[in-house]
């Protein structure tokens, strides 16, 4: 293999699939400082003609501010409303942490179109766990 393989394998290993990613910038206008490391991810169809993407990642604290920023959420309101989780029910005990944790906050754009859906959690001091749910 070249090293142009092993860099695509490291990288591959080291920030997880990013074609969920990729497509929530193009339609959900999500949008990260420096590519996150993803925990897990799904896109699906709806109906035929829209999409729904989701996505866990995790992001060092201080590049949240430029995350929400870059892609236009609103500002974080403490908890996470109870249909959030549901959204994650795939990613299994991963989203628990939604439905447990008081120290968590999310903003939702749910009657926009996209309607964008985020929780954030925190999983040390320097570092967050960020929950995205897209429908384009």
């Amino acid at each position: 293999m070249g090293l142009l393989g092993a860099v695509t394998v490291l990288a591959g290993c080291s920030s997880g699939d990013t074609s969920t990613l990729d497509a929530m910038a193009k339609c959900g206008k999500i949008h990260f400082a420096s590519p996150p490391h993803v925990v897990a991810d799904k896109s699906g169809a709806l109906f035929g003609s829209g999409q729904t993407l989701w996505a866990v990642v995790d992001i060092p604290l201080d590049q949240l501010d430029a995350f929400r920023q870059q892609s236009g959420l609103g500002q974080f309101n403490a908890g996470v409303p109870l249909d959030i989780p549901g959204y994650f029910k795939d990613a299994g005990a991963v989203a628990d942490v939604l439905k447990t944790d008081d120290g968590n906050v999310s903003v939702e754009d749910a009657h926009a179109i996209p309607a964008r859906r985020v929780a954030v959690h925190t999983t040390g001091p320097a570092e967050r766990r960020v929950f995205i749910s897209v429908l384009c």
